[in-house]
């Protein structure tokens, strides 16, 4: 993530950030200057931010409980995005930096997307950010 997605509340680039979001609260989270979603190991959606919301046009009250990959993001089930999560988690240690190309409102729009396993390995946190 570049230095100009920090905020004082939160450094998007730290490397207990997982652990951060953790103890935020919604209103905190909602306020973070990135989009943040949390899913669930089997891909359903536990949180959605409202800047999410608001950068990609999809609804924070229609994410939650949906299937990230199959409902919210199917161009992210590909091998480049959730093949290196799956691997990074295989490997043990899932804190990765992603770029993705495409965005509900733009589909040429590229991603920096960071995502780390939860602080009980139950799930992963998503940091988005629209790089252009």
């Amino acid at each position: 993530m570049t230095a100009d997605m920090t905020d004082p509340m939160i450094d998007l680039d730290a490397p207990d950030l997982a652990d951060r979001l953790e103890r935020l609260s919604r209103a905190e989270l909602d306020a973070l200057p990135a989009g943040v979603v949390k899913i669930a190991k089997t891909g359903r959606v536990l949180v959605f931010s409202a800047k999410e919301a608001e950068l990609s046009g999809f609804r924070a009250d229609r994410a939650a409980g949906r299937d990230w990959f199959a409902e919210i993001a199917p161009c992210m089930d590909t091998p480049a995005f959730r093949g290196r999560l799956e691997e990074a988690a295989i490997l043990g240690r899932v804190d990765i930096y992603l770029e993705h190309t495409g965005d509900f409102r733009d589909p040429d729009r590229v991603l920096g997307v960071r995502i780390m396993e939860s602080p009980d390995r139950t799930a992963y946190w998503m940091v988005i950010q629209r790089l252009d």
